[in-house]
């Protein structure tokens, strides 16, 4: 009898995804000039020859591969030589995957999808087909992560991240490469980074009531907050996350007046207390030069 017909790797990898359903070719060798008989499914079987050299190959049809549908199929083959004999059969499990993933999804970034200097080693949290791959764009870089087993997927920006970026908007883009090879359209997420402070602001030294109010001054729109010195301050976060009798803060609107801007002093202890402006994506400036120093002995003006 003729040895079994080989069947070779199909698609590279045995697997069939939609780039390749319409061009996928079942290569194997077999004895030479042998007629060989290809079952592919359902009992679908394509007949044909070997060469001299005992090759042969078949390209799948659109027929073929509704017959096999989606999933794992074992292909067959065998080899009738010239006298008739006919061999055992040689087999190859593929698998079947046309279906293009969804479009992944990028979450809200940052809490508000403006990244400011604080913020700047933010994780980007989407969702994908589990376990496929997701190529994420932010900026000139291609950055490859994972979706896990839930369909969730995390990448932490860096340095590197923030300055292919640059300052203002930027679209993130992702997509999704499934194990079949698929690759889904793209999911996007437009965001802002702005890690530029704003200017220091500017305070008179002297000594207040804690019923009375600072002007500040050569401020940004954004918010100014009279803090404390006994605060640490990092952020904006530092500050709002002190006692209420350490800090105060008040909007500066778009146009502020040239003059300044009142900040309230009522409910505060006594002590120094330094100013600093935090412009609309939150970034925080230094210190005011010069200290208020609020003294609640001292009458109101």
């Amino acid at each position: 009898l003729p040895d079994a017909p080989t069947i070779s790797t199909v698609a590279g990898d045995d697997w069939i995804n939609a780039s390749e359903q319409w061009a996928a070719k079942i290569e194997g060798t077999a004895e030479a000039n042998a007629t060989v008989r290809l079952t592919v499914a359902n009992n679908q079987v394509r007949t044909l020859t070997a060469n001299g050299e005992g090759r042969w190959s078949y390209t799948l049809t659109s027929v073929d591969l509704s017959e096999m549908g989606q999933g794992a199929e074992t292909l067959s083959v065998t080899a009738t030589d010239a006298a008739g004999n006919t061999s055992a059969a040689g087999a190859r499990v593929v698998r079947v995957d046309t279906e293009v993933p969804v479009a992944p999804s990028i979450l809200t970034v940052a809490g508000d999808d403006v990244v400011n200097a604080a913020e700047q080693g933010v994780t980007i949290v989407g969702t994908a087909e589990a376990g496929a791959v997701v190529a994420l764009t932010t900026g000139a870089n291609t950055r490859t992560v994972v979706s896990s087993t839930l369909g969730q997927w995390t990448y932490t920006l860096t340095p590197a991240d923030i300055a292919a970026m640059e300052e203002g908007p930027e679209t993130l883009t992702a997509r999704v490469t499934d194990a079949a090879g698929n690759v889904s359209a793209e999911g996007t997420r437009a965001i802002t980074v702005d890690t530029q402070a704003p200017g220091v602001p500017t305070v008179g030294a002297a000594t207040i009531s804690n019923q009375s109010q600072v002007t500040v001054t050569g401020t940004a729109p954004g918010r100014i907050y009279l803090v404390h010195e006994s605060v640490t301050v990092t952020d904006v976060a530092s500050i709002e996350g002190a006692t209420g009798d350490r800090w105060n803060s008040a909007v500066v609107p778009e146009g502020a007046p040239t003059s300044g801007v009142p900040v309230p002093t009522q409910g505060l202890i006594d002590g120094a207390y330094r100013v600093y402006a935090a412009d609309a994506a939150g970034n925080l400036s230094d210190a005011s030069e010069n200290n208020t120093t609020v003294n609640g002995d001292r009458a109101k003006v």
